[in-house]
């Protein structure tokens, strides 16, 4: 990945911490400012081999290739007309195939041959969170929330290491590793939003919960965004045109979280339940701190 349906119930309490059981959340561009992918593959050619061939240039385009030719394929971008449609797009196996082979390229090249723990943690370090992101994951500790990270990143131990460098403990961090692989082998499972969803979903069960938050910010959260539920409420962090493009095609509502109270949300979404797409509504957050303020709430 390069930068280029349940039913909706009534919410009693609305987005409160005290009724979360999970804060699950993105990572790249959800939680730090910018893609992060760059910076990762930085760390091989800044800190540990500068003459590294073939140059980062190479995979950035060979993506951007392939996906230029999924796209003529399946007759260009998606003009889906509803959710289900518009999912199945983003998550096809033309889609899956684009990105399988874009890690197995990096994986086969031995980029990250020779990368440490050490090395990641530095890189890590300089990298920003979103202004608010902190304070919202120390309150979510402080109630004893944990906060479940699901990203297609690179690498598990590198968004660990960017966490921990701002004192921050994830409960899991669910994500692909080519660059530090376990004993095992490479791991690449989570490709696009499907694959997310399985693993909010898996979390759900496994720790018996019955009410959690997804947060993310692209595309490609659509699926945790809106197919989790009913358990599962999906809240948009920024608003980026392609989002928004795409939600207006579909039909998917976006419900900004500051214009509303407690009971504003509460009655918006009951008769939202009388709507043709149940499912289809996200709500928006232009700030983790607009996030924290309902979560504590």
């Amino acid at each position: 990945m390069f930068t280029t349906r349940g039913q909706l119930r009534p919410m009693s309490t609305s987005l409160t911490m005290t009724s979360m059981d999970i804060l699950f959340a993105d990572f790249d561009e959800t939680i730090t400012e910018r893609d992060t992918l760059s910076e990762l593959a930085s760390v091989v050619y800044d800190d540990v081999c500068p003459d590294f061939k073939p140059r980062w240039s190479y995979f950035v385009d060979a993506y951007l290739k392939d996906h230029a030719a999924m796209l003529a394929k399946v007759g260009g971008p998606s003009t889906a007309k509803t959710l289900s449609e518009e999912l199945a797009f983003l998550s096809s196996k033309s889609a899956r195939e684009v990105e399988a082979a874009s890690i197995t390229r990096v994986a086969n090249s031995g980029l990250f041959a020779g990368v440490t723990i050490g090395n990641l943690s530095a890189r890590a370090a300089q990298i920003r969170l979103r202004p608010g992101f902190r304070d919202c994951a120390l309150a979510a500790a402080a109630a004893s929330i944990p906060l479940i990270i699901v990203s297609v990143n690179w690498s598990v131990a590198f968004v660990t290491a960017v966490l921990e460098a701002n004192g921050i403990r994830p409960a899991a961090v669910h994500a692909n590793e080519i660059a530090i692989p376990p004993s095992s082998g490479q791991k690449a499972d989570i490709l696009t939003g499907t694959d997310k969803s399985a693993v909010v979903k898996s979390e759900m069960v496994a720790r018996n919960a019955s009410r959690a938050c997804y947060i993310g910010d692209s595309v490609g959260d659509l699926d945790p965004l809106t197919s989790c539920r009913p358990s599962v409420e999906g809240v948009l962090i920024i608003q980026k045109p392609s989002v928004i493009e795409a939600c207006k095609r579909i039909g998917v509502q976006l419900v900004p979280l500051a214009e509303r109270s407690h009971n504003q949300i509460n009655e918006f979404t009951k008769d939202f339940l009388n709507r043709r797409n149940e499912d289809a509504l996200i709500y928006v957050s232009e700030h983790w701190n607009q996030i924290k303020s309902m979560l504590i709430q």
